[in-house]
């Protein structure tokens, strides 16, 4: 008798054990990856929101209409899936606000539980198929209804998920600030996940060079970023007092590492030629600058160096000197790019305007060594039309517009060019700018033009800022330009779309914003709520053309 007590005090001893050190290594695993919605109440009334802005709130009834046939779900909960991990192993779970899940009713439930062999008695769901397996749980993924949320996990990891199933705490670092939204963390992908991915594509780079290169190159990104990175956060949210849809990029950096540091560089970037939007008369106007991480510098630089590399090899022709030529060309422009990099600075803007010009500016390293590659560079591309067909008028105007040296204005050397196209009845006129650490490009269909907006731009100087730096895109001002397309203009339904969008507001705009912080690095997309209202009123506006255009045919049947 007593060594039976004895015998079951030991498997009591062991059983509790074994439940403690199972519940010690569920309690280790923590949210890898995740996307999620905040909640069907709030989804709901954003999207009201933006259709009251928008002028258009009626649609949002429609809307309610189309999901009137859920029931069963708690609206005011998160929905979504996270990926659970630990050092050694990762997978997902889904997660919904439903107490009962035979209860609950939607559109098309009854077909997906046919679809994938729904068991109500075992409570789960079979992804195999007819395909057998010696693991029976493989591709079985299991239903567990607690506490008034229904988990979807493979059933091979169920014990794993006890202690873990509080979705709100899984999300929380992202449901107070996104609509829908997600994260991953970088910093907890376990070593052997990531050697599996790159294990069958080592395989099929071991049999070809160019694959081989490129997954030295990938392999080599996410080295970085393992190092680098440790969360990345995205979503998208509702800014209520104004309607405006925003697109938000988080990116976390490990802490000390370099790209930390770069961070803290950043924080009051030299921002160059930052005035080139101009509201009624740009499309779209960009103006950055950042101070590059040194590992991707040398990156980017290494390849740079392959490309070129590899297009100088692949040049050939029976011409030995001609090729020559045109080798130490594009070798002298390698080299260029190479000391571009290691300044370890970007900095350039560009804006494209209504009338068809465009005007780009950068920083450079060197700006008499970059003016006389561009001389080179056009004494060469002179050579290769001659040999061509001189008859051609639009050849014979570029050779004798071609200018080098012809102006010195602020500080640049100034070259000047055009280039007629025949085929659309233009010219189109081209200015490249040179001087110490700066150049301008600048092109478009006006030679006048073209050299009012040098003089307007070259004498805008750097400016340090801590202010966000921005990018503006203008629909109305796009739909201005489209105008001037013979073929836009003759065709009736896409012109009166096009007419519509252009009597817009030009604040109706996308604004992109990049911020650097030492604590992140965020990127921001807001669509205004006036373009929202633009684009339905366009959208109603076509209909409605339909809708007339049809009335009139039948009209005229009835006639006839």
């Amino acid at each position: 008798m007593k060594i039976a007590k004895l015998f079951k005090t030991c498997i009591a001893v062991c059983t509790l054990g074994l439940v403690f050190c199972s519940a010690l290594f569920a309690a280790d695993l923590d949210p890898v990856a995740a996307l999620m919605i905040s909640g069907y109440d709030n989804l709901d009334s954003s999207i009201e929101k933006v259709l009251d802005t928008a002028g258009y709130k009626e649609f949002h009834t429609v809307l309610t209409m189309m999901t009137d046939g859920i029931d069963g779900i708690d609206k005011s909960k998160p929905a979504g899936i996270v990926l659970l991990g630990n050092e050694a192993d990762i997978f997902p779970v889904v997660f919904l606000p439903v107490a009962d899940f035979d209860a609950l009713t939607c559109p098309g439930i009854e077909v997906l539980k046919e679809k994938f062999s729904y068991d109500a008695e075992k409570k789960t769901i079979n992804l195999k198929g007819d395909e057998e397996s010696d693991d029976s749980s493989d591709g079985e993924l299991r239903l567990i209804e607690e506490n008034d949320w229904l988990f979807v996990v493979p059933a091979q990891n169920v014990d794993y998920l006890s202690l873990q199933n509080a979705p709100e705490s899984w999300i929380e670092e992202i449901s107070s600030k996104y609509l829908v939204g997600g994260f991953f963390h970088i910093d907890r992908v376990p070593a052997e996940i990531i050697d599996s991915l790159f294990s069958s594509l080592r395989v099929s780079a071991s049999k070809d060079e160019n694959l081989a290169d490129g997954l030295e190159s990938l392999g080599k990104v996410a080295d970085f970023t393992k190092a680098n990175i440790k969360v990345i956060e995205f979503g998208l949210s509702i800014d209520s007092s104004k309607g405006d849809v925003v697109l938000s990029t988080t990116v976390i950096p490990v802490p000390d590492s370099s790209f930390a540091k770069s961070l803290k560089a950043n924080e009051k970037p030299v921002t160059l030629w930052s005035d080139f939007f101009d509201p009624d008369n740009s499309v779209l106007a960009v103006s950055k600058s950042q101070i590059v991480e040194s590992e991707m510098i040398e990156f980017q630089k290494n390849q740079w160096d392959s490309t070129m590399s590899k297009i100088i090899s692949s040049l050939s022709s029976d011409d030995e000197e001609y090729v020559s030529g045109i080798q130490n060309l594009l070798e002298e422009w390698k080299d260029w790019g190479d000391k571009i990099y290691d300044t370890g600075k970007s900095d350039g803007a560009f804006s494209f305007g209504i009338d068809g010009t465009f005007v780009s500016a950068c920083s450079i390293a060197e700006g008499k060594e970059t003016q006389i590659l561009i001389e080179k560079t056009f004494e060469q591309l002179k050579n290769i039309i001659d040999e061509g067909d001189d008859n051609d008028p639009d050849v014979k105007k570029f050779l004798e517009s071609f200018k080098v040296n012809s102006v010195q204005y602020e500080g640049f050397t100034v070259t000047t060019f055009v280039v007629p196209v025949s085929n659309i009845g233009k010219t189109f006129s081209f200015l490249i700018g040179t001087k110490d650490d700066a150049m301008m490009l600048i092109a478009g269909p006006s030679k006048k033009n073209v050299s009012d907006i040098f003089k307007e731009k070259a004498a805008i100087e750097c400016a340090e800022t801590a202010a966000p730096q921005k990018w503006v895109f203008s629909i109305p001002n796009l739909a201005k330009f489209a105008q001037t397309f013979d073929e836009i203009s003759e065709n009736e339904t896409i012109s009166g779309m096009v007419s519509t969008l252009a009597g817009g507001s030009s604040e109706a705009v996308v604004t992109g914003e990049f911020e650097c912080t030492p604590e992140s690095y965020h990127h921001s997309v807001t669509i205004a709520g006036e373009l929202i209202k633009l684009l339905c009123d366009t959208a109603e506006n076509v209909m409605s053309d339909e809708t007339d255009d049809s009335v009139e045919s039948e009209s005229e049947n009835d006639a006839f």
